[in-house]
């Protein structure tokens, strides 16, 4: 229930027997855990009112997406990169006409990965990688 798009909210609680799933639906729930990575919280609600009845957070969503409309709290997220803020500013829109979609920015993703050698990711990974002690020593 955390990563519903307002619009798929409304039609839960409406009742709607149907409910299509489409990309810009699908591009909602992308950047909320896109955003939960980076900040580590929901964007628009705290943890603690993620375990709420799905009804009470979808009525919740409902209501910010008619009112308030509030821009994702990127002021919160540390050290976030600019496209990665403009990735999730683009995926959280609460029209969902105006939502980015996934395919938009899957071949400008593929260009930023593989411009880099593969050798320098391998080492710099490896750089920061540690074993883990076992719990016997």
């Amino acid at each position: 229930p955390a990563f519903l798009d307002p619009q798929t909210a409304e039609e839960y609680l409406q009742r709607k027997t149907e409910t299509v799933v489409t990309e810009e639906r699908d591009a909602w729930a992308l950047g909320t855990i896109i955003f939960v990575i980076w900040c580590g919280s929901y964007p628009f609600f705290s943890f603690e009112e993620a375990v709420l009845p799905p009804a009470v957070l979808w009525q919740n969503v409902v209501f910010m997406s008619k009112t308030t409309r509030p821009a994702p709290p990127l002021q919160h997220c540390k050290g976030m990169p600019s496209p990665v803020k403009a990735l999730i500013t683009g995926f959280l829109q609460w029209n969902s006409d105006d939502r980015r979609r996934p395919r938009d920015v899957v071949e400008g993703f593929l260009a930023a990965t593989a411009s880099e050698p593969a050798t320098s990711s391998a080492t710099a990974a490896e750089g920061s990688v540690r074993p883990r002690a076992s719990r016997s020593q």
